[in-house]
């Protein structure tokens, strides 16, 4: 059963996000990474539904990229980033199926979850605010 994504702009996330991916790609282009996001909360889990609908919405997050509205905006708000970063936002674009593992731990009917990014730090760094914005949704 296919969901609405919630997240629906790589625009959704903060300022210091947007700046420390252009600091990350103008110092560390290609540099590959990895980061866990792990439950902090232990008595915040997940159902077997909240899992499926996760998993889901984390891998609907493949069919963004950013508009020409969406470029043309960022240069009028923070244009000092240069218009060489802007283009390269034109060609960025997640792949949830090969940079994200989600590790379940299942207890009863409860998911504690680990969530592992893998790939080029200027990339996979735009998944940790969509990836905790979904997880608070629930």
């Amino acid at each position: 059963m296919a969901v609405t994504p919630i997240i629906t702009s790589l625009l959704d996330t903060d300022l210091y996000k947007i700046t420390m991916q252009a600091a990350i790609h103008k110092h560390y282009p290609k540099v590959p990474c990895e980061f866990l996001l792990t439950n902090r909360t232990p008595n915040k889990k997940l159902n077997r539904k909240a899992y499926d609908w996760l998993c889901q919405q984390i891998k609907s997050l493949e069919s963004l990229r950013f508009t020409n509205e969406e470029i043309a905006y960022l240069k009028t708000k923070i244009g000092y980033l240069g218009d060489d970063h802007f283009e390269w936002l034109r060609t960025v674009s997640l792949n949830p199926d090969k940079e994200i593992k989600i590790v379940p731990e299942i207890s009863g009917d409860e998911y504690n979850l680990t969530i592992t990014a893998c790939g080029d730090w200027e990339v996979v760094t735009l998944y940790e605010i969509p990836i905790l914005s979904l997880l608070s949704e629930w």
